[in-house]
């Protein structure tokens, strides 16, 4: 399936254009692609430093079943990290809630941002970018950074997206062997993590991510499951 695409020099979020082209009436799927974002954010009041070099889109995927809600960002990060690692041969990691991590940096993001029922997913990835500002060079890294080569955008968010709209126009989930690639590639496995779950702190050994959308943590008073929904913050503790 072939989806529309929007091209624009600059936007400020992807995102916003998305749902601004939905409210006029544009129908999903499409996907809006800018070479660069003045305002690109991520989760909370996070923002994304989104020059030219980087792949900047998000897919408008309209109204969604809520039987695809739960696991719509999980599978965002898994068939963007597939589609990575299919074209790189690096080894991209998954990074609860909403990020991917090359090396121990940050690669990319997700923001699944949902209105009226009507879902837009968007994807920011660190494809192209030659360098970071000083702030960033220790926290974030690029698929030409690590090559010394360019991808090719049209051969990576066409895939994406057409992958994302199939998950929430079936009307039974994807085969469940795709959870356990991502716990294959799932960063922290077996580390000591801190998490952040309804505002609470949680310190424990990262064990899987399960079928239904929870994550497995073995604490100190004893083995705690999570919904990944309510995940707020996530990182790794120095047992240093």
């Amino acid at each position: 399936m072939k989806i529309a695409t929007f091209q624009y020099d600059s936007l400020p979020s992807t995102n916003d254009m998305a749902f601004d082209l939905l409210r006029q009436g544009y129908s999903p799927p499409f996907i809006v692609l800018a070479v660069r974002q003045t305002r690109g954010r991520g989760r909370g009041t996070h923002s994304w430093f989104s020059p030219e070099g980087g792949l900047w889109f998000s897919v408008a995927l309209g109204g969604i079943s809520f039987q695809c809600l739960p696991g719509l960002s999980l599978w965002t990060a898994y068939v963007t990290a597939a589609r990575l690692r299919a074209l790189t041969f690096l080894p991209i990691q998954i990074k609860l809630p909403n990020d991917l991590i090359l090396h121990n940096k940050k690669l990319g993001g997700i923001l699944i941002e949902i209105k009226n029922r009507t879902a837009v997913a968007g994807i920011g990835l660190n494809t192209n970018i030659s360098s970071f500002p000083p702030s960033l060079q220790e926290k974030a890294t690029s698929i030409f950074q690590v090559l010394g080569q360019k991808i090719e955008h049209t051969e990576v968010y066409p895939w994406i997206a057409e992958h994302l709209w199939n998950y929430t126009q079936s009307s039974s989930p994807p085969p469940s062997g795709w959870i356990p690639q991502v716990n294959a590639w799932l960063y922290g496995r077996g580390h000591l993590v801190a998490v952040t779950i309804r505002d609470q702190r949680i310190q424990g050994i990262l064990q899987e991510v399960t079928l239904d959308f929870q994550m497995i943590l073995n604490t100190p008073s004893g083995e705690r499951v999570e919904s990944l929904a309510f995940l707020k913050d996530f990182e790794i503790v120095n047992e240093g």
